[in-house]
């Protein structure tokens, strides 16, 4: 049996062993929320802005600041006899992408048909986007429009522009829990001082004429998004047998089902897609026409 000066001892002992303890405990709980807040407050993509540079294509004549050398993807489809070439120049840097696409050889003008080929291919490229109309804006004199990118946590922009018979899309996004701006890249985007399209932007805006209702499309087959092989053999396919057609996303089109593929010809006016869909019904007996905006 202890005596009472033991036992005072021992209990002492044991109260300061346990304020110890507590002390340790609220530190390390101290510690962790301060190194979680630090975590949490440096995103992981923070760079040096002086490490960017100034990339220029020669070939597709712009100028535009990107964080590392891009990584050119090319494309070439033929729509209604037209040979298009387009082309992607990709960066990426931490949690940011940073992309330019071109289009060359779109006779119309067509904007509809460009940003819907070339949202498709950027989606390919990149990630697969929804993109959903803004504004309309100005390039050097050239009209625009701006839509905003969604995907999952990750956000941007998109902004496309017709310069006579070539169309240019800037696209910039980020995982949207460091939703930082963009705007250094936007804003840093212009034509290369040797593009002679510069010259004639003002006589070339005042040419455009819009046409609203060119905007039906011919859907021979619809597909989920992970169908793309089996869309392009059926492409193919109808290609090789005269139906110039493309595999589009919906996520192109405000009017379409978003999340598919589609199987497409157009887009026409009304009146030339219910001309064409009896011929085509006989390849492909479920199509059907639609307007896709």
């Amino acid at each position: 049996m202890l005596s009472c000066g033991e036992e005072a001892a021992i209990m002492k002992f044991i109260r300061c062993c346990v304020v110890a303890m507590i002390g340790s405990l609220l530190f390390l709980s101290t510690a962790f929320a301060q190194d979680e807040t630090s975590l949490l407050a440096k995103p992981p993509d923070r760079e040096n802005p002086k490490s960017w540079t100034r990339f220029t294509s020669h070939t597709d004549k712009f100028d535009v600041l990107m964080p590392a050398a891009p990584t050119l993807k090319q494309e070439t489809r033929v729509i209604s006899g037209q040979q298009l070439l387009m082309s992607y120049y990709g960066a990426r840097r931490g949690q940011s992408d940073y992309a330019v696409v071109t289009l060359a050889g779109l006779n119309d003008a067509n904007w509809h048909v460009a940003h819907m080929l070339m949202l498709d291919f950027y989606c390919r490229s990149s990630n697969p986007f929804h993109a959903s109309f803004q504004k309309d804006i100005t390039l050097d004199g050239y009209t625009g429009k701006q839509f905003s990118l969604e995907s999952g946590e990750r956000v941007g922009e998109w902004r496309i522009f017709a310069v006579d018979k070539t169309f240019f899309a800037i696209a910039g996004s980020s995982n949207s829990r460091y939703p930082y701006s963009l705007t250094r890249f936007f804003d840093s985007f212009s034509l290369s001082a040797n593009n002679p399209t510069r010259v004639n932007a003002n006589v070339a805006v005042g040419k455009r004429v819009s046409n609203p209702t060119g905007r039906w499309l011919i859907i021979l087959q619809t597909f989920s998004r992970h169908e793309r092989a089996r869309a392009n053999q059926r492409m193919n396919f109808l290609r090789g047998r005269g139906y110039d057609t493309a595999v589009v996303s919906t996520d192109a089109y405000s009017n379409l089902r978003p999340g598919l593929l589609v199987l497409a010809m157009g887009p026409f006016s009304k009146r030339t897609a219910e001309q064409r869909l009896g011929e085509l019904r006989l390849v492909a007996p479920q199509s059907y026409i639609k307007a896709g905006w």
